[in-house]
């Protein structure tokens, strides 16, 4: 390797050292393995992370990212009178104070020179280690690796490094100021299991220590618990919730209506609780909601009845969880004879007498179930200047009401080949039943609803081409 190769290296690492502190890197997270708390941590600290800021100097050689990189430990350690120490690694530590409310932990480092002196060193110690660990794999990937290693070790490389390092650290010193280390370490924490999180609305972990001599915990057990507003609750039954609307009683949930409370077997209609007719299919024992609209009995759920065989319907985009929650999607043909016994495809006819009861040109709104459809723009207001310079502001609400207990859910829809066309037949934002006549009635979101307000419709649409979803109509 030449000289200056190495020179150019020793350039991008003290321009990356003396920059990157001063903005946020482009890289979010740096995974170290952490051989102090038992675990691999992904450190959201990019600008103090050396190996991280070498890796950025070679990449402008085009070289592949070092494969020994140092290990860096970030742990907390309790102490007495509410103290608390964030171990940087077994060497150097920072000293900090904590309140502590139920699982919540808020640290605050001590703003002593000796937090700054004990950073800088550390820096210096991971600089160094860094600093060998590039040079080895650069060398790795040279021509003449022995010469390479050779020039490595010379008095001329050694004195090149003790100047980098040096300089780094003087400009470490000018810059570093004590709140920068409450930036970094300080925060309000949550306490899951043996390690303290500073979560997102996501409730991913943006920063973490763990408890010294114990393996690092997870943000949260996605098996068991659901995130909602950066807030994480326990899953009710094995499944997540709206906290808005719903709530957990001895693992059920109950959703809010008007001024009680509702089962999934029950539906809300203006605010009034009414229960849902249970029916089970015969052929597979799957259960099914139904209920009565004007004169008809409806099947309240999308069929999902797959056969003896398994070969009736498909899953939107073929998968599974598709089908559970929204249904499978049926060709013509098999939509004609899937319905159960005492059961049948509703005709035209019959889909009308249904849309004309619920409101005709306003029937969508009142058809659809107020969860499955992306429905983030149903709400909106206009304002409208009258020609004596009057505002008339006007509130629109075009969110679904469910009022019958329809719960018309989008399944989207699938070409005979079996492809799903994400742009179209998006599920979650269309809904297509077959009829048994030559066509089908569809519940949409209107075109780039993503763009403009969430007025849906309901069409009529002649041909059997494609895949769509089954509602049955009772005999």
């Amino acid at each position: 390797m030449k000289k200056v190769t190495l020179t150019l290296v020793a350039m991008a690492v003290i321009i990356g050292f003396a920059g990157g502190c001063k903005k946020e890197a482009k890289k979010k997270d740096v995974d170290i393995t952490d051989a102090y708390c038992g675990k691999n941590i992904a450190l959201n600290n990019a600008c103090i992370n050396m190996g991280f800021m070498i890796t950025q100097g070679l990449s402008l050689l085009n070289a592949n990212k070092a494969n020994h990189l140092p290990i860096a430990t970030t742990c907390y350690q309790i102490k007495p009178d509410n103290k608390v120490d964030i171990r940087l690694d077994s060497d150097f530590k920072l000293s900090g104070s904590y309140t502590q409310s139920g699982n919540k932990f808020s640290i605050t480092i001590n703003d002593e020179q000796k937090n700054k002196s004990s950073f800088i060193e550390f820096n210096k110690k991971f600089f160094d280690k860094c600093w060998d660990a590039t040079l080895k794999d650069l060398c790795a990937l040279d021509e003449n690796p022995k010469g390479c290693k050779k020039d490595v070790n010379s008095d001329e490389m050694k004195q090149i490094k003790n100047n980098v390092i040096g300089t780094a650290t003087m400009v470490n010193e000018a810059m570093l100021e004590i709140k920068e280390l409450n930036q970094k370490y300080s925060g309000d924490f949550l306490l899951i299991e043996n390690s303290l999180h500073i979560l997102d609305e996501n409730c991913q972990s943006v920063k973490s220590f763990t408890k010294k001599g114990s393996v690092a915990s997870e943000a949260f057990d996605e098996s068991k618990q659901f995130c909602s507003d950066g807030t994480i609750y326990d899953k009710c039954g094995g499944k997540a919730y709206d906290i808005d609307e719903q709530k957990c009683e001895n693992n059920i949930i109950l959703t809010k209506c008007g001024e009680g409370w509702r089962t999934n077997e029950q539906f809300c209609s203006n605010g009034v609780v009414k229960d849902y007719v249970l029916l089970t299919d015969p052929r597979d024992s799957k259960k099914y909601k139904a209920v009565k609209i004007g004169t008809q009995t409806w099947m309240a759920e999308n069929l999902n009845y797959a056969g003896k065989n398994d070969d009736i319907g498909s899953c939107y985009n073929k998968k599974p969880e598709n089908c559970e929650k929204y249904g499978a999607l049926y060709t013509w043909d098999e939509a004609m004879k899937t319905c159960p016994s005492g059961w049948h495809l509703p005709s035209f006819d019959e889909w009308k007498t249904l849309v004309n009861f619920a409101g005709g040109e306003t029937a969508e709104k009142k058809l659809k179930a107020k969860n499955g459809w992306d429905e983030d723009k149903c709400k909106w207001t206009t304002k409208e200047t009258t020609g004596r310079g009057n505002v008339i502001v006007t509130e629109h609400d075009e969110c679904a009401t469910d009022e019958f207990g329809f719960s018309a859910l989008p399944g989207g829809d699938g070409s005979l080949g079996g492809y799903f066309n994400d742009n179209i037949g998006l599920v979650r934002f269309r809904g297509g039943w077959w009829s048994s006549a030559d066509g089908s009635v569809i519940i949409a979101e209107p075109s780039g609803t993503r763009q403009s307000h969430n007025v849906g419709s309901v069409e009529w649409n002649r041909g059997r081409d494609g895949l769509l979803s089954v509602r049955c109509l009772k005999d």
